[in-house]
């Protein structure tokens, strides 16, 4: 199992679901244990790697096999049939609306070999299936329409559902405390995990604002103010959404495992990075560019970079040799 670094970020529980169905159809072809190439990410992803870890072992209950499910280590955490019910359909419905209706391809920040001229440009992880500067100035009014009935509908409805079952299992947890008296054990985890789930309602909600500004814009001249307005009215709107979900970040911050410093800020490195591997998550720097691309019509590679791509390519390797 390789886990997604998203730069978003994203918390993607899919991933439970996936895993278990792995390592049990590979169990019934005679193949045991698991591979885990673990991402590091701090938001949430050690659930998957703590649940990959149980699942490799048998446990027994006085004789009795203990099974297992998606969600057993989410279970164990939270021993409350309520909360379970809640975490289960926070799994069906991002099973349904990222993968069975492929938002991820809209949620996904691009890389930059997808915004490079062809034939150069190959996607390494889920994308549109096309360029926004093609939406914007080539599409269809077919292709429009179905997108807006589509995938932006889909976005923002999975943005609802979500935040609303998020507010559902805060709600819950506090309501466990109140009973028992005290602060629950594994209080501190849900938090962190629902953040990750609201955190991604937020991008699916500014991804289908960012798209609907883009649409504003189709059929228009550049210079056509009525179109310039609802566009940036829109954009503004995605801006609030963005400012919501940077205070998520922001208090997520503060139990990373590791010094926010040395992964999260920019630093002088080695590596062809020049800042800690959640630094665009840090500030939602995609989010940002996303608006400003958006605003000033620029879906280059070079506009907004992030990327330093001599250092990202090797070239040195080319000249300095040990």
């Amino acid at each position: 199992m390789v886990g997604f670094d998203s730069s978003v970020p994203l918390l993607i529980l899919p991933y439970l679901d996936a895993r278990w169905e792995d390592m049990k159809n590979m169990s019934k072809t005679g193949v045991s244990g698991h591979i885990t190439f673990t991402s590091g990410w701090e938001w949430g992803y050690w659930l998957v790697d703590w649940s990959i870890a149980r699942w490799s072992w048998r446990i027994s209950d006085n004789g009795r096999e203990r099974q297992t499910s998606p969600i057993s280590r989410l279970g164990e955490l939270f021993p409350d049939q309520k909360l379970k019910q809640l975490w289960k359909t926070a799994l069906e419905k991002q099973n349904y609306y990222l993968k069975q209706k492929e938002l991820l391809r809209y949620m996904a920040a691009l890389t930059p070999f997808s915004e490079l001229p062809q034939p150069f440009n190959k996607p390494f992880q889920p994308d549109p299936g096309f360029s926004y500067a093609w939406l914007l100035n080539e599409a269809g009014k077919e292709v429009a329409d179905s997108l807006l009935t589509g995938p932006i509908k889909e976005m923002e409805a999975y943005a609802v559902e979500m935040e609303t079952l998020c507010d559902l299992l805060s709600s819950r947890m506090t309501w466990l405390e109140k009973q028992a008296g005290q602060t629950m054990p594994s209080r501190a985890l849900g938090n962190e995990l629902i953040r990750g789930l609201r955190v991604t309602a937020f991008r699916a909600h500014h991804r289908a604002l960012t798209l609907r500004a883009l649409l504003a814009k189709r059929g228009h001249g550049f210079f056509d103010r009525k179109m310039i307005a609802e566009s940036d009215r829109i954009l503004a709107s995605a801006q609030q959404v963005r400012m919501q979900a940077l205070k998520l970040v922001h208090q997520q911050e503060t139990i990373y495992r590791y010094p926010v410093e040395q992964i999260a800020r920019k630093k002088a490195s080695l590596t062809a990075y020049q800042f800690g591997y959640l630094y665009p998550a840090a500030n939602l720097f995609f989010w940002e560019r996303e608006e400003e691309q958006i605003r000033r019509e620029r879906f280059d590679v070079l506009f907004m970079n992030l990327w330093d791509f001599r250092r990202t390519i090797g070239l040195e390797s080319l000249f300095f040799k040990k």
